[in-house]
């Protein structure tokens, strides 16, 4: 499993795999105390997960932040796809797949995402380590080329200076 273009991870036989700095400085922004926030807790958790290879396909993270107490985004190299992608997730949003779905009028309950931020932290972690399939076409790309899916504003995410 590669990250952020500078260590690999040998395999599953690797008692301690090595992180790399880049990695490690992302956790390292992240406070592990008793008040962080949800954002952070559910980032935390997918920067934990791609760090002891809990994925669906390997990825490599490059950049992740929070924007607020609600809101994060991860920008990775998704599997199988030829371009850096973003994702930007809120709390209590639905799944991104409704997007791929014709118009309703109610969402359907079974796409509501997990409350608490390890769950939903999970759940974001499998949607970017699966490929990106259909979601490819509905990517908006940013002057970076970063291609951008998820809960997104007009404008597109940066990360903060």
């Amino acid at each position: 499993m590669r990250l952020d273009g500078g260590g690999v991870y040998d395999g599953p036989g690797d008692d301690q795999p090595q992180v790399p700095s880049q990695h490690d400085r992302l956790l390292a922004e992240l406070s592990d105390g008793p008040h962080q926030s949800w954002s952070a807790q559910a980032l935390r958790t997918i920067l934990r997960g791609v760090r002891d290879q809990r994925v669906i396909e390997p990825i490599a993270i490059t950049d992740a932040w929070t924007e607020d107490a609600d809101t994060f985004c991860v920008v990775y190299t998704p599997p199988w796809a030829p371009t850096l992608g973003g994702i930007r997730r809120q709390r209590g949003d639905l799944d991104p797949v409704t997007q791929l779905m014709e118009a309703r009028g109610e969402a359907d309950a079974a796409f509501a995402t997990p409350a608490d931020p390890e769950s939903y932290g999970l759940a974001v972690l499998d949607d970017i380590s699966e490929p990106l399939g259909r979601m490819y076409e509905r990517l908006r790309y940013d002057r970076h080329h970063i291609g951008w899916w998820g809960t997104l504003a007009e404008t597109l995410p940066e990360r903060p200076a």
